[in-house]
C-alpha cells in the first residue's frame, strides 16, 4: 500500500511538473509572437507586475522587489 501511494504522489508531482513546463512554454511562445508583431500591450502581460530580486549570495543584501 505504501509503494502505492508514494507511485500516485510521484505521478501527480511529474503531470504537475509538465503542466506547469506547457505554461511556461506557451507563456514564453506568446511573449516572441507578440514581440514580433510589435504587439507591445501583449508584451507587457506576459510579465509579472513585480518580481523578487535576489542577489544576496553576491552582494549579502537582502532581496528586494521590483517593478
Amino acid at each position: 500500500m505504501k509503494n502505492f501511494i508514494i507511485g500516485l504522489l510521484c505521478l501527480f508531482s511529474l503531470n504537475s511538473n509538465g503542466q506547469e513546463m506547457n505554461r511556461i512554454q506557451e507563456r514564453i511562445n506568446t511573449l516572441f509572437k507578440a514581440t514580433d508583431q510589435k504587439d507591445w500591450q501583449i508584451v507587457e502581460q506576459c510579465f509579472s507586475p513585480k518580481v523578487i530580486l535576489d542577489y544576496s549570495s553576491m552582494t549579502g543584501q537582502a532581496a528586494s522587489e521590483a517593478t
